[in-house]
């Protein structure tokens, strides 16, 4: 019986791991590890994240900008999320800055990163991506690049499932989202306003005040039960 019983618990215990919304166990939105938060604070009201580009190179960025438009338009047009692209006018302060950069010669893949480097009360305030960029490379991995980072700037991390754009595998993805992709960032920013989540998956964080009715509810069971598998024969 006790066999039984300790399944039992071991279930329970991961159940309420994924599933729980106390903020005692999972963090509504995504954070580092300081507590900033690694999404955009914007409601459904507010305008669109502005974006730019710029070089420190001689790489001709005229050439990318229908690329990066359309990256930034494929964001923006996820279903199911209200979070909007724009390019940033003159007389707007950008919020994502793209660089271009000139990649190593002979690289046969394009390459980036990104990350948000501007805080304001633990808050975003800006996001910078990098893109090593060759003349030798094709446009369409260079396109997937820039897209996959655009994706970092809206707080997204990385995917398990190939085809997504978040994805490490951009061999294995298209210039487009996948149903990953589009799940994840309606996650963070949901079209009915609602609460941001985590896209899908469990997150174990803790919290300031963790003696609350959620640890009540997972470690009260645990305990109850492992003081009967040991009085159990």
């Amino acid at each position: 019986m006790g066999r039984y019983f300790l399944s039992f618990l071991k279930g329970y215990f991961l159940v309420f791991l994924c599933l729980n919304g106390s903020a005692g166990f999972s963090y509504p939105t995504p954070v580092d590890f300081d507590g900033s938060i690694l999404r955009w604070d914007i409601s459904m009201d507010d305008d669109p994240v502005t974006y730019e580009i710029k070089s420190t190179s001689d790489a001709d960025i005229s050439s990318y900008d229908t690329i990066i438009d359309e990256s930034a338009d494929l964001w923006s047009s996820s279903p199911n999320s209200y979070f909007r692209y724009a390019r940033a006018t003159e007389d707007q302060i950008a919020r994502v800055t793209i660089n271009l950069e000139r990649s190593i010669d002979g690289s046969a893949v394009s390459s980036g990163y990104a990350l948000f480097d501007e805080y304001k009360d633990q808050k975003p305030e800006h996001c910078s991506i990098f893109v090593l960029i060759d003349d030798n490379l094709s446009s369409l991995s260079i396109a997937k690049t820039i897209l996959h980072e655009l994706g970092h700037c809206l707080g997204l991390g990385h995917s398990l499932i190939p085809e997504a754009i978040m994805s490490y595998q951009l061999e294995k993805n298209s210039f487009s989202l996948d149903i990953d992709d589009q799940a994840a960032v309606s996650r963070l920013y949901p079209a009915d306003g609602s609460t941001p989540k985590l896209p899908p998956g469990c997150s174990v964080g803790t919290d300031r005040h963790p003696f609350n009715l959620g640890f009540l509810a997972l470690w009260l069971p645990l305990f109850v039960g492992f003081r009967f598998l040991r009085e159990d024969p």
